[in-house]
């Protein structure tokens, strides 16, 4: 998912050589080692790069859920799946909409995390819930050990996403417009 065109960005080759910085993009290149005290990162290969700042970027992608896999079009119009730029351009017009006051993210990762967190923090004095599903017992426990994972579920919490632990989408009802979602742990 890129935010600029291709021309934007600064081949690595031409990174490494300038005095000045700038962004470039290195697909296919494994990171063996990080050491945030020196500043390097180590790939597979031995090589070595020496950073600033450092943005780990995971490469996840999002799931279609089955349970909406023969939903009728109104209720697929109601769900975004995010894969392109023009996804959260579709999500921040709908939010423009003074009548949607909930917003589910599906998924305790590393993306449905930072987008419920950054939409807390964006909607916080308004009449829009956040709300984050995801089916583990805290948010990003399957890349954080339990300890900082829950630290990062209170996080979230004080930042203003409902969060949902221990739930996936069981079922769904399409009621007056309102896409009503029913939970494994019975709630709706």
């Amino acid at each position: 998912l890129f935010y600029e065109p291709p021309e934007f960005y600064t081949s690595v080759d031409n990174l490494i050589k300038s005095d000045k910085g700038g962004v470039a993009v290195a697909t296919g290149w494994k990171v063996k080692n990080i050491d945030p005290f020196n500043k390097i990162a180590t790939l597979e290969d031995g090589y070595e790069i020496m950073y600033d700042k450092c943005l780990i970027a995971t490469g996840a992608s999002p799931q279609n859920l089955p349970v909406f896999d023969h939903a009728d079009p109104s209720v697929k119009s109601k769900i975004i799946s995010f894969r392109t730029k023009d996804d959260f351009v579709q999500l921040e017009e709908r939010l423009a909409d003074p009548k949607v006051k909930n917003v589910v993210i599906v998924g305790g990762g590393l993306l449905g995390s930072e987008l419920a967190c950054s939409l807390a923090r964006n909607f916080k004095n308004t009449d829009k819930n956040i709300y984050q599903i995801y089916k583990e017992k805290f948010i990003l426990s399957q890349v954080l050990p339990e300890y900082l994972s829950e630290w990062t579920t209170k996080k979230s919490t004080a930042e203003g996403v409902n969060c949902l632990p221990n739930s996936e989408i069981s079922n769904y009802q399409n009621k007056n417009g309102q896409l009503i979602l029913q939970l494994t742990n019975g709630k709706t």
